[in-house]
């Protein structure tokens, strides 16, 4: 699929298209990836890579490897077209095509490339629905949520956010968490700031009050914090969109505040390098809407350094924004040492694709 250029799809079209997973979530049994113990060489070759490729999407960004995650998703694919498989060995291709089609859409969402990311996401969800998996099946729509409200389709994203929690009311506590993650996103980017903070708190409420249901494999990196920083960059985005002035800022601070608990500073080296380039390009967008340019310019120079080692064209676009914000702002002493530097990284990175 990655060879050809695809269009994002939203509104009815968008609808359309995902009809056929809206609809009952219980028409076939939840079934866990542990409920089958596979004997089958191939198979178990194919699920022993996945966790080292979602790794490797969290040390070096989206764009990094996609094309060889796709290739890998086709041949899965490929195999299970084939037939020939008993019941048990259908069920675990299709479990390992619904993985990799998450990571490999969520990897183009991450690179731009909308379009692309949606036709992964889309097949996954089949993939995820044809053997019962629930949890991965409310994961994808909760992603598809989430790109619909960055791209600016923010009530898609409301009704695929509620769409993933229907679906996710029977699985683990941080699978729901999650989905509630990405619905408080939404809502904060249609200008529901109120909502999308009891959102937030619901989703802390429910992975504070988990049990002990052993978590999706694909789960590993979801804690307390993480929801925290989600809901950090949530309130930012909602600032920016708040017209009253003292509301806006009251949400940066909210936003900022959140923010500043996370992975922003992470050393050059740690796993989780995306999530510290993002995170720390919203804190900086936080702090340059908000007016703390002194603040802003110290984010920017430990952000720095990652953009030679993640590539993360949505991250970028965040940064971009930093950037023009600064520009307005050059009389500054501090702004006019560190924009310069900005602008040189900035120049080097590959641009959000159509």
């Amino acid at each position: 699929m990655d060879r050809r250029r695809f269009l994002q799809v939203s509104g009815a079209a968008l609808a359309q298209a995902l009809a056929p997973y809206l609809g009952s979530v219980d028409a076939v049994a939840s079934i866990s990836p542990s409920s089958f113990d596979s004997s089958d060489a191939l198979v178990d070759e194919i699920q022993s890579m996945i966790p080292r490729l979602q790794v490797l999407d969290d040390e070096q960004g989206g764009l990094a490897g996609l094309d060889y995650v796709g290739g890998q998703l086709r041949s899965v694919m490929l195999v299970l077209k084939n037939g020939g498989h008993s019941r048990e060995v259908t069920r675990q291709l299709l479990l390992a095509t619904a993985d990799l089609a998450q990571l490999a859409g969520w990897k183009a969402l991450d690179a731009g490339r909308h379009g692309l990311a949606q036709r992964y996401l889309l097949t996954g969800l089949r993939a995820a629905r044809d053997a019962g998996y629930r949890p991965m099946e409310a994961h994808i729509l909760a992603d598809l949520a989430f790109q619909a409200a960055s791209t600016g389709q923010p009530f898609d994203g409301i009704k695929l956010g509620q769409a993933a929690d229907d679906v996710a009311h029977r699985a683990t506590a941080g699978v729901r968490a999650s989905v509630l993650s990405r619905l408080a996103f939404a809502q904060a980017a249609a200008g529901q700031p109120g909502i999308a903070e009891r959102t937030w708190l619901d989703a802390r409420e429910t992975i504070t009050n988990r049990g002990t249901a052993v978590e999706p494999k694909w789960m590993y990196y979801l804690t307390d914090n993480h929801l925290d920083c989600q809901a950090g960059y949530s309130m930012i985005l909602a600032g920016l969109r708040e017209n009253d002035r003292r509301t806006s800022r009251a949400l940066m601070r909210k936003g900022v505040a959140l923010l500043r608990t996370g992975a922003y500073d992470v050393p050059v080296g740690d796993p989780s390098q995306r999530r510290a380039l993002y995170e720390g390009a919203w804190l900086a967008r936080g702090y340059t809407a908000s007016g703390n340019l002194e603040e802003a310019t110290n984010v920017v120079e430990v952000v720095l350094p990652r953009l030679d080692e993640v590539q993360s064209p949505r991250s970028v676009a965040v940064l971009n924004d930093v950037a023009a914000d600064m520009r307005r702002r050059t009389r500054n002493n501090r702004v006019a040492d560190v924009l310069p530097d900005l602008e040189t990284a900035l120049a080097r990175q590959p641009l959000l694709a159509a």
